[in-house]
């Protein structure tokens, strides 16, 4: 495995639920049997259908997880943050991929071959333990956005999901308060079409709430977007 752009055991160790209750030394072994990937936006990591042959651990960046329904329509339906283990249910299961992983920018993945990460699974049952806490945690966040998507105005909805592609505690007009997502997959995460979400996004920029680009949202006025989330609805 390479050095350069590595993110080293020490720095993912306090941060990454994967790794959480390992001693350092197991996570550098663990880290040691992988291959770290820089990853060019709008990549394919994994394609809906094909058989599983690495698990991915996202380290960097954000990916959009889509699957093409059976009109043939693609629909959005989660985005991967970095910790986020990506084609864990065709791995654990050795099933064809449910859906596709696109990234959306630059992102960094290390990546074990499927029978390497069951291995060390078994030589590791904590890990095991911390996998299977991730799987759990996207199924909750999946049942959550169903929940959202059958409650709630667009309005709040779409707020909801800005907040969730951005860390918190950036000063305004930083990049990372930038979402790279188009106005049609924000649609589909919110469970609306793409003109709706436009008629929101247009008057939150009229508002100063965010600022708008071709594919990118730029948030501009975080406190009152979490306000729109948690239900204050600015006329």
């Amino acid at each position: 495995m390479g050095k350069q752009g590595v993110v080293a055991a020490t720095e993912v160790l306090p941060s990454y639920e994967l790794f959480r209750d390992l001693d350092p030394r197991s996570v550098g072994l663990i880290l040691s049997q992988a291959k770290f990937s820089r990853v060019a936006p709008r990549s394919a990591l994994v394609r809906q259908g094909d058989a599983p042959g690495h698990l991915l651990l996202l380290v960097e960046g954000q990916v959009k997880v889509s699957r093409v329904a059976d009109d043939g329509r693609e629909v959005t339906v989660h985005l991967m943050q970095s910790g986020d283990l990506i084609g864990c249910d065709a791995v654990f299961r050795d099933l064809p991929h449910l859906a596709t992983a696109t990234s959306i920018g630059n992102c960094g993945t290390y990546s074990w071959p499927r029978e390497q990460a069951l291995s060390l699974m078994e030589a590791y049952p904590r890990l095991a333990l911390n996998a299977l806490c991730l799987v759990s945690g996207l199924l909750a966040d999946l049942f959550r956005r169903d929940a959202e998507m059958n409650n709630g105005p667009v309005r709040r909805r779409l707020a909801v999901q800005l907040l969730k592609f951005v860390p918190p505690g950036e000063a305004n007009g930083d990049p990372l308060q930038e979402v790279r997502m188009t106005r049609q997959e924000l649609g589909q995460l919110c469970g609306t079409t793409l003109f709706t979400v436009s008629r929101v996004l247009c008057n939150w920029e009229r508002a100063g709430i965010v600022t708008l680009g071709r594919g990118r949202v730029r948030l501009v006025d975080r406190a009152r977007l979490s306000r729109i989330a948690g239900g204050d609805m600015p006329r």
